[in-house]
């Protein structure tokens, strides 16, 4: 252990890194009501912001020196100068929606997408001196304890598709929404219970009528799913979501689960449940690789971790 510290409350964040030319900077929220940036190397605190409530939404850092996180009981995004701690803006949510997720940004880095347990998925922008704070928001059908996932904008056959973001809800939904707009392209409820991991994108292909994705993702009662998304390039015909391959693994799952991609069809999926096991499927078939069991105290919700091929 090269370093630790002790907070007064407990830590529900995932922690965020920041890469500086000179050095580095872990960024962390409490159930203290603070939020902590420590030297990555010393553990020394570089700067520390006390909140009103508890701060359980895991933090990002754009590549500009901003870092975004949320209080949950407090209602409320902030962004801070992630070099000084200087508040850049906040934002309150007048609908008193709590934020529990992880937050998510644009690859442009100029949006940030978060959920509330309301039903709420909120989209903002990020610079301060942006005239408008929340640049849209959208309901689904229940709480949102998923963060989102951004998928990427392309052209394909000469058509363009923005960039979108999917998410899944309490509702048994899985989403996915014009990151741009807010508009909702498509929707599917699964029924397998609350879905509150963040999808992750495996694959996509193109043929000359449609293209496709196989998403993957898992609930709250412990139902792994792929789940095939096909876009039609014809206007008049419609998306869909379809399950590709289920596998119950008994107890919870939640947070976010870790995708390596071998090549465009071949992956794994890790996988970690509340009972103390561990699972690693093949991510296009659904196939249980293999399975580590005793983790005294369960997994989720972290996403396990790659290091020259050790989980």
């Amino acid at each position: 252990v090269l370093w630790f510290h002790f907070t007064t409350g407990a830590v529900k964040t995932a922690p965020a890194l920041s890469k500086d030319e000179n050095e580095s900077t872990v960024f962390v929220g409490s159930q203290d009501k603070s939020f902590y940036a420590f030297n990555a190397v010393t553990g020394a605190i570089r700067w520390q912001y006390s909140s009103t409530r508890f701060i359980e939404a895991s933090p990002v850092v754009t590549r500009s020196g901003i870092v975004l996180t949320a209080g949950t009981s407090s209602y409320t995004v902030f962004a801070f100068n992630a070099t000084t701690g200087a508040v850049l803006w906040s934002w309150f949510n007048t609908n008193r929606g709590l934020f529990r997720v992880a937050l998510a940004l644009s690859e442009d880095e100029s949006r940030v997408y978060v959920g509330d347990n309301l039903d709420t998925m909120h989209c903002f922008a990020v610079d301060p001196a942006a005239p408008q704070r929340e640049l849209w928001s959208v309901s689904a059908g229940g709480a949102i304890n998923s963060a989102a996932t951004v998928t990427p904008g392309r052209t394909l056959l000469n058509k363009p598709f923005v960039f979108e973001i999917i998410f899944g809800s309490d509702d048994q939904a899985l989403y996915i929404v014009n990151g741009e707009t807010g508009k909702t392209a498509v929707s599917a409820n699964f029924r397998h219970g609350k879905i509150q991991s963040a999808p992750s994108l495996m694959y996509s292909s193109t043929s000359n009528t449609d293209w496709s994705q196989m998403l993957l993702t898992s609930t709250e009662s412990g139902v792994v799913m792929g789940i095939q998304h096909r876009v039609p390039f014809d206007e008049d015909d419609s998306r869909s979501l379809k399950r590709a391959w289920t596998y119950d693994v008994e107890t919870g799952t939640s947070g976010k689960h870790l995708l390596h991609r071998v090549n465009q069809t071949t992956g794994y999926y890790l996988v970690g449940t509340s009972g103390g096991s561990l699972y690693c499927f093949d991510a296009a078939k659904g196939d249980v690789l293999f399975e580590l069991e005793g983790f005294e105290g369960g997994l989720n919700p972290d996403e396990p971790l790659l290091l020259d091929g050790n989980i």
